[in-house]
């Protein structure tokens, strides 16, 4: 597998060919995403594109015809090609072609670029629409997280801090689909307090966020990951039992409504990009650790 290295005087990342996959993210030698497992989960950031959690009976509906589509989409286990590197910073690409239209009858291409600063990772993601007609889009990213961030620490001592204090409310969703129930997050002031028990039932939806950041830290404040997604609405949070990981998901767009059985245009959460035009979103991961 084709990997980029990125690298300055304090941070590292490898990027996969395979997927455009984040597969490490190290500050001062520590990383901070989550290891792989083949037996509980064996991702690390994942792209999602062009449709986020599952569809309805796993097809689109574009035109009248139905489309098989996998969960999160086909970004995640297509070959990007390498665009662009220098020593820290790189841009991967996928076009459409004959495999792409098979499940999405569409011409676009699709960039992840991954840049190292001093003290954070920016990424970039640009949707070009192709083609003649408008393009139906959804993305996300899907990193995971080390939980606990640092070795010894109990899971219960980790927050996580919103920067806003208003309601967060979310939902659980039904076999990968959006249900209808909505919950309020209980907060302690902007954070909530995080623990294993709180993904028993699943993964947390918190669609039509207000806050554009957030802060995953231990108690102590010793280690911390912040995320910023300013052009999203949205995030996943996710974990599964035996993982010592947190998936903190920035998404524009989300998974189908139980029920729905429209056509692609008329998904909820989805962006309509003009012919010609490029639709761009941006995340940064920003990691902080204190010396011990």
């Amino acid at each position: 597998m084709e990997t980029v290295e990125l690298r300055n005087e304090r941070m590292t990342a490898r990027i996969a060919a395979f997927g455009a996959e984040l597969r490490t993210l190290a500050l001062d030698g520590a990383d901070f995403l989550w290891r792989p497992d083949a037996g509980i989960w064996d991702g690390t950031c994942p792209v999602l594109f062009p449709v986020i959690g599952r569809v309805n009976d796993d097809v689109v509906r574009i035109g009248g015809t139905a489309y098989s589509m996998p969960m999160h989409g086909f970004a995640l286990t297509s070959l990007f090609s390498v665009v662009e590197q220098t020593v820290e910073h790189c841009t991967l690409e996928l076009r459409a072609s004959p495999e792409t239209r098979q499940d999405y009858p569409y011409d676009f291409t699709l960039r992840m670029s991954y840049r190292l600063s001093d003290s954070a990772l920016q990424i970039t993601a640009e949707i070009r629409n192709d083609g003649q007609i408008t393009l139906p889009a959804s993305l996300g990213l899907h990193p995971g997280f080390r939980w606990p961030l640092v070795p010894g620490v109990p899971k219960g001592r980790h927050l996580l801090t919103f920067d806003e204090a208003a309601p967060i409310h979310y939902t659980r969703p039904i076999d990968r689909l959006i249900g209808p129930d909505r919950f309020e997050l209980l907060l302690e002031g902007k954070s909530v307090r995080l623990a294993e028990a709180l993904f028993e039932k699943g993964g947390l939806a918190l669609l039509s966020l207000k806050s554009r950041s957030l802060r995953f830290h231990t108690e102590d404040g010793n280690a911390a990951v912040r995320v910023d997604f300013p052009e999203m609405d949205g995030i996943i949070l996710w974990s599964r039992p035996g993982g010592d990981f947190l998936c903190i998901e920035p998404l524009l767009g989300h998974a189908d409504p139980i029920g729905f059985a429209g056509d692609m245009l008329e998904k909820p959460g989805m962006a309509h990009i003009a012919p010609g035009e490029t639709l761009k979103l941006s995340v940064t991961i920003t990691p902080e650790l204190l010396p011990a």
